[in-house]
């Protein structure tokens, strides 16, 4: 699931994906369909890749908001769905009893 951060303020929302995933790599898949959000890495110096990212729904209709809400929703679960972090393989081995 994706995790709501509240606002303490202004018109931006932040969101993190589960352990694993690419706010960056969200951020090109949201690009192909319109949609800009901002890696949460460009606000840190040392801009290191994370799972979160920002919304802003500054200078946009109401009826905008949804509509790209929702398209966004279907972007995150196709991407979710498509880049599964991979398991890592056990380091030991347990015998069967």
């Amino acid at each position: 699931t994706v995790e709501y951060i509240p606002p303490k303020g202004g018109l931006n929302f932040w969101f993190g994906l589960p352990e694993g995933y690419s706010s960056i790599q969200l951020y090109h898949e949201a690009a192909k369909e319109n949609i800009l959000i901002l890696p949460g890495s460009i606000f840190f110096p040392n801009q290191k890749d994370s799972r979160y990212f920002r919304l802003s729904i500054a200078a946009l209709d109401p009826n905008e908001i949804e509509y790209g809400i929702k398209k966004l929703s279907r972007v995150v679960d196709a991407f979710l769905k498509e880049n599964a972090p991979k398991k890592k393989p056990r380091d030991f081995y347990m015998p069967v009893l």
